[in-house]
């Protein structure tokens, strides 16, 4: 069950009934009040966002006129997801940088911040830029907007709505108790640090699930589900190359089997170790391979990403959530010569653009090993692409952008997608760190390079754009 998103909200401004200034300042303090009456003014701003956010619950809505206070209000409200400090107002005061003992700054870290200037008033940007010096001095996690738009506020909000409701999933891991594998070997090697970071830095709670409950769901599928399904995806197909009907149903099985596990622990994330499944252990651990089941269900709305990658699992849960959209996992090879980057891998979604929008055309092939079913989904030439990764234990985000001119199939590249993108190839080889973010990225339909961007302020992680001079 989700809940609302709680946003307190807090004004600054110089209060009606205060008497701070003699002459000539007092005028000022008469001009605010005859003219820009702060309480009208923030009826308007909580009125047009409600309007605007049906679903989130703004409380508070104090006025403050000192820096000072904001912490003690912020205190009033522990069970908030964030705050929107809207400053209406330019306030005479002794600047907060002369009295810094005076502000609380643990208590500002402590919840993701937005903080808007007032466009009804210019001279209330004096008073945002003194606080936007104590925000990046200070390194809080927080967002300054100084916009006339609206929207750009809005925008924000659905960012902490986000964050919001990161906190109400859940990422089921399948695999072994002892080892969660992936490229970095980060939750082998530093597990309990790798989960708790997961859950301090989002709220997210991961469970593990082994094989054999796995397999015992797929007994449990009907065969004429699975044939019900590889029917569906064989008649949405391009064509089918080297791949029986059998072998589709076979992995039509995986996709039930899996689902049944996510409703099991009430997950709406999964990732599964496939590789120590399927190939080092000298014989498989599963029936069947599960990359048309993961693609499958992100089509319908879930987050499902191969190889127990926690970090891109947290890269693409994150990005539905603001996005509406599937991620497609991926390994990145370079072309300097060519200023291209190839993303390929098998698992990827046919609809990048969202679950109500319509299948990218495919072909159903064999996995590059030979054994299993894999999807090759074929790129609009000229689509934008972010392509992204957090490292949650080290704070880090890696970001990089492109635009898809062609699908390719090369006989090296193993996996059955591979997208061709034009990029800043020899920045991101100079900038690549394998050893925080490993070869997977996770690639987005359309530029998400601002969204990602504001996360990791309001989440204080540092920014690596890999594109970028």
């Amino acid at each position: 069950m989700t809940s609302k998103t709680r946003l307190l909200v807090i004004f600054y401004s110089l209060k009606k009934e205060e008497k701070l200034f003699e002459r000539p300042l007092k005028l000022y303090a008469e001009y605010i009040e005859k003219i820009h009456d702060p309480d009208i003014r923030k009826m308007h701003i909580l009125n047009d966002l409600k309007a605007h956010c049906p679903d989130v619950e703004f409380v508070g809505g104090n006025i403050i006129s000192d820096f000072a206070d904001l912490a003690g209000e912020i205190k009033k409200y522990p069970d908030i997801d964030g705050v929107l400090f809207y400053i209406l107002t330019f306030v005479f005061r002794r600047p907060w940088f002369f009295r810094e003992e005076e502000i609380d700054v643990e208590t500002l870290k402590k919840y993701p911040m937005i903080v808007v200037f007032d466009p009804m008033q210019f001279v209330s940007g004096l008073s945002f830029f003194e606080f936007n010096d104590l925000l990046r001095e200070k390194r809080i996690k927080a967002i300054p907007i100084f916009s006339f738009d609206f929207n750009d506020v809005i925008k924000r909000i659905n960012l902490i709505k986000a964050l919001h409701k990161m906190k109400e999933s859940k990422i089921l891991y399948i695999g072994g108790e002892e080892v969660i594998w992936d490229h970095l070997y980060w939750s082998k090697e530093r597990k309990s640090e790798y989960l708790k970071a997961v859950k301090d830095v989002f709220g997210t709670d991961i469970v593990t699930m082994g094989y054999d409950k796995v397999n015992e769901y797929y007994k449990r599928v009907r065969d004429e589900d699975a044939k019900a399904l590889a029917k569906q995806w064989i008649e949405n197909a391009v064509t089918t190359i080297g791949i029986s009907e059998d072998e589709i149903i076979r992995d039509a099985k995986m996709y039930y089997a899996l689902k049944m596990a996510m409703q099991e622990v009430g997950a709406d994330a999964i990732t599964i170790d496939c590789i120590k499944a399927l190939f080092f252990i000298g014989q498989a651990l599963l029936p069947a391979f599960p990359c048309l089941a993961l693609a499958q269900l992100n089509n319908e709305g879930y987050t499902a990403v191969c190889e127990a990658d926690i970090n891109a699992v947290i890269t693409q849960l994150l990005m539905r959530h603001i996005s509406g959209k599937p991620g497609f996992i991926s390994d990145v090879t370079l072309d300097t010569s060519s200023n291209q980057a190839f993303y390929w891998h098998c698992i990827c979604p046919t609809k990048m653009y969202g679950e109500e929008a319509p299948h990218l055309p495919y072909i159903i092939r064999k996995t590059h090993v030979g054994e299993g079913v894999a999807l090759q989904v074929l790129a609009p030439a000229g689509q934008i692409i972010t392509a992204a990764k957090f490292n949650v234990p080290e704070r880090t985000l890696a970001i990089q952008r492109g635009k898809i001119i062609g699908n390719e199939h090369h006989i090296g590249c193993s996996c059955r997608t591979e997208w061709v993108a034009e990029t800043n190839s020899k920045k991101l080889l100079e900038k690549r760190v394998y050893r925080l973010f490993g070869s997977h990225r996770v690639v987005f339909f359309g530029d998400y390079r601002d969204e990602l961007l504001d996360i990791a302020k309001l989440i204080g992680f540092r920014v690596i754009e890999e594109d970028k001079e």
